[in-house]
């Protein structure tokens, strides 16, 4: 296989399904985490390479998923900004205002 990951110039590589390491890819998430990846992208990551895996189990080329056992980042503690409602002191709501310029 060729390159897996490459963020922040950091990337690693398999070149065999035998190579594959759970330990390793969780290694490689903490230190992005320690980049600054947030805990979402983090979980992107971890759900492709689950599902990877999960494909790699079910036409029989592993005999089990190595990454489902990799635990998910904790989103809601990894807050980068707070969300605001779209309405706010009595202005007009993004709705209404939609429907007047497409009317």
């Amino acid at each position: 296989m060729g390159p897996v990951g490459n963020v922040g110039g950091q990337s690693f590589r398999y070149q065999r399904l035998a190579d594959l390491d759970a330990t390793a890819l969780e290694r490689w998430l903490l230190d992005r985490k320690a980049e600054g990846m947030i805990a979402g992208t983090m979980n992107q990551y971890r759900s492709a390479w689950v599902a990877f895996g999960n494909w790699c189990a079910c036409n029989g080329r592993l005999l089990v998923n190595l990454f489902s056992v990799l635990p998910k980042a904790d989103e809601s503690a990894d807050r980068r900004r707070t969300r605001r409602a779209l309405k706010h002191n009595g202005q007009v709501g993004v709705e209404k205002t939609f429907w007047q310029c497409h009317s």
